[in-house]
């Protein structure tokens, strides 16, 4: 199988560093991620490009996307709507 290099592309936040060999779940190549922040973060070529785009540093400041039309979740739960 033909796999993609992704090296020095950028996912959101997450910027493809070095390639780690292939998946064990068929979900393509297991890439080693670089955040904005400065975490880092194993990420598969599926996952990269359906919804990862950061490594989990939003949810630890307590901003959470769940792709619904309701809108941004924030740490306690409140809702607001865009």
């Amino acid at each position: 199988m033909n796999k993609a290099n992704l090296i020095g592309q950028v996912f959101g936040r997450l910027k493809v560093v070095e390639s780690l060999g292939p998946s064990i779940n068929k979900e393509g190549h297991v890439w080693l991620c670089q955040c904005d922040c400065g975490g880092t973060r194993k990420v598969t070529t599926k996952k990269l490009r359906q919804r990862v785009r950061d490594c989990g540093c939003l949810n630890r400041i307590g901003q959470i996307y769940h792709g619904s039309p309701k809108g941004w979740t924030y740490g306690g739960g409140e809702r607001r709507k865009w």
